[in-house]
């Protein structure tokens, strides 16, 4: 069915601010009075510190984590002694960071499903043995489609993570609501009732007049928009609380207003009980438009509860979060009694993450190379861009920010004499995982974990390790000496792909040569094919902007039971204890840490020897047996409206 959009009836809405809807006031940023406090603090690569919060509730959290580390951790089977472990008052608990890597919503959902088979409140995590890693973690990162489910988890208070996506069961509610097209949502296949040819029309020009409605205010308002915005404000009805069947078309703010700096006020943060949420993304100069892949060495900014900003030693500066509209010049605001408060909107910032648009965008056609392969979707697309060309002010592709670094640096910044900051996804680099902010130096992570959903394998859109490289790249060149180093890996990625370490969770870093270790312990989780060798359904298109809730259902299940299960070299199947050797791996740190320094188990040795990369082994053949890699899901019904057989 062919979608004919109102065109004009949106461009009546740069003057009819009467007729805005609801979501108009709560996305435009508003004028505040500035606080007494610095809003930057600028330091240098020598002097890494984190903003005193951050460092408070980290070790806050630390405090209340060791009854989490005692319920997770078979001390008994593992062979160790867990209080001798932990120290007293669990001071040598590892600290663990998690970061899911970007992908669209296959990396959303691929994310969700590992994390849950993570959590302890799941009861088959939980009997598995990996399901209480979630509650000892301490940072959780997310970049691009990652970025969505971490916001999603942080600003729903960390629910069940399968209510969270699908909505409980037998509750009325539907979760990420992932039938609905992010563009053009209402459909015969969206799930409620009472659609038809007739009204098809009409809610979609509808919803794109409330998506346009809030970006017109933040116009109007003085603020540069973008395609950014429309991104931003779509996805916002999917992953933040207040969308429901219910009043998808009707008069609710559709995450307008929740404020990436509101999670300082959740109850549950309040209580320490939330991993410290981490969202990044990269940077463009004024110079590099059109550019497909962003070279190395151009800042990656992040974003805290508290504050945003970059640890690359070009700029090594951070600004107050709930500021980070205001106009800046050399750390101050230009009018110093006048700041921006809620520029800062929770969906800007991870449609930031997530902003794939720069060198794709055609303004002259209207159209979005990649995601106007569709009538419907074609057509939503020119009124967005025909209506933002005459809203906008600054560039169409990218996230345009203030630049709260203006002055910072100039010889060292790159943008120090530019207004705005030109945002864009955090993959454009080819590091599509965000290891970065977890591999600062000044946070010291002792375990990160990785779960990758890259589609690295453009046949069969599934990972091959590719991020890890230009992450070791990075560190060693641009962030030397503010990053701690990555551990080990194979040569290259296709050395990685031979060892068939993308096809099943696999350990790096496990023989370091030092006490403290000169690297974190790497765990990385890839998107990979089933463990029983069964067809894959978790290798869907990065571009795929809807789902049928079934799809959604088997993709779940299908990443959890891998999460889950480990492997059995040279065979398909679970390895049943795969969740005691994640607990070893995961506690492993803590035996450098102890005085003297306790040894490794046998228990955990044994397991090592089957999950570890061992960096100059003999190893010549993968280590699991072949698994169907399938194009199945990724080309079958390109945007696989109809289920899967």
């Amino acid at each position: 069915m062919i979608v004919s959009f109102k065109f004009s009836s949106l461009v009546l809405l740069t003057t009819a601010a009467s007729s805005w809807a609801s979501s108009s006031a709560a996305y435009a940023p508003t004028r505040v009075a500035c606080p007494d406090q610095p809003l930057l603090r600028v330091f240098t690569s020598a002097n890494q510190t984190l903003d005193p919060r951050e460092e408070e509730y980290i070790q806050a959290r630390s405090r209340t984590l060791s009854a989490a580390w005692h319920s997770w951790i078979d001390a008994e089977t593992l062979g160790y002694d867990l209080d001798s472990l932990g120290g007293e008052g669990g001071i040598n608990f590892p600290i663990v960071g998690l970061g899911v890597s970007g992908g669209g919503y296959r990396s959303a959902l691929y994310g969700a499903a590992v994390i849950a088979a993570l959590d302890s409140r799941n009861e088959t995590a939980a009997q598995a043995g990996t399901g209480g890693l979630l509650q000892v973690t301490s940072y959780l990162a997310g970049v691009s489609g990652g970025a969505w489910v971490v916001s999603s988890l942080i600003l729903n208070s960390l629910p069940m993570v399968r209510d969270l996506v699908l909505g409980p069961e037998d509750s009325g509610t539907a979760g990420w609501l992932v039938d609905a097209n992010v563009l053009v949502p209402a459909s015969a296949d969206f799930p409620s009732s009472g659609l038809n040819a007739s009204n098809i029309t009409d809610l979609n020009s509808a919803y794109l007049t409330d998506l346009l409605s809030g970006i017109a205010a933040k116009a109007e308002a003085g603020f540069n928009v973008s395609i950014t915005d429309a991104w931003s404000r779509a996805l916002s009805y999917h992953f933040f609380p207040g969308t429901n069947l219910q009043n998808f078309f009707g008069n609710s703010t559709h995450g307008a207003g929740i404020l990436w700096s509101s999670i300082q006020d959740l109850a549950i943060f309040k209580s320490h009980g939330l991993p410290y949420p981490l969202l990044t993304a990269e940077s463009i100069f004024a110079n590099q438009t059109g550019l497909l892949r962003v070279p190395l060495g151009n800042p990656v900014y992040e974003f805290t509860p508290f504050e945003m900003g970059s640890w690359d030693p070009a700029l090594s500066a951070f600004a107050d979060i709930k500021f980070a509209g205001t106009r800046f010049q050399g750390g101050k605001p230009v009018d110093p009694d006048t700041c921006v408060n809620g520029f800062d909107q929770a969906g800007f910032i991870f449609g930031t993450s997530a902003s794939l648009f720069n060198g794709i965008v055609n303004t002259t056609t209207g159209t979005i190379s990649g995601l106007s392969d569709t009538p419907e979707t074609e057509a939503a697309l020119k009124a967005l861009l025909g209506t933002l060309g005459s809203l906008s002010k600054g560039v169409i592709d990218v996230a345009n920010w203030p630049n709260a670094f203006k002055g910072i640096k100039p010889g060292t910044y790159p943008d120090s004499d530019v207004d705005n900051l030109r945002l864009i996804d955090g993959e454009s680099a080819e590091e599509n995982l965000p290891l970065g902010p977890l591999l600062a130096k000044v946070r010291g992570l002792d375990v990160i974990v990785a779960l990758d959903a890259s589609g690295d394998n453009p046949n069969t859109t599934f990972p091959e390790g590719n991020s890890l490289y230009t992450t070791l790249n990075r560190t060693t060149t641009v962030l030397h000496g503010v990053s701690q180093p990555l551990p080990p890996l194979p040569p290259s990625p296709t050395d990685l792909v031979k060892l068939g370490l993308n096809l099943h969770p696999t350990f790096f870093g496990c023989y370091p040569t030092q006490s403290p270790p000169e690297f974190p312990l790497l765990l990385y989780f890839p998107n990979a094919p089933p463990v029983n060798g069964g067809a894959p359904v978790t290798n869907t298109p990065t571009l795929q902007l809807q789902y049928p809730t079934q799809n959604v259902s088997r993709f779940f299940d299908a990443a959890f039971t891998n999460a889950v299960s480990g492997f059995v070299p040279g065979a398909l199947g679970a390895d049943p204890l795969f969740g005691k050797c994640l607990q070893c791996a995961v506690i492993d740190r803590a035996r450098f840490l102890s005085e003297p320094q306790v040894p490794r188990s046998e228990f955990c040795d044994k397991c090592f020897s089957q999950y570890c990369y061992t960096p100059g082994g003999s190893q010549a053949a993968p280590s699991a047996a072949a698994r169907r890699e399938d194009v199945g899901a990724s080309v079958r019904g390109r945007y696989m409206y109809r289920p899967l057989p």
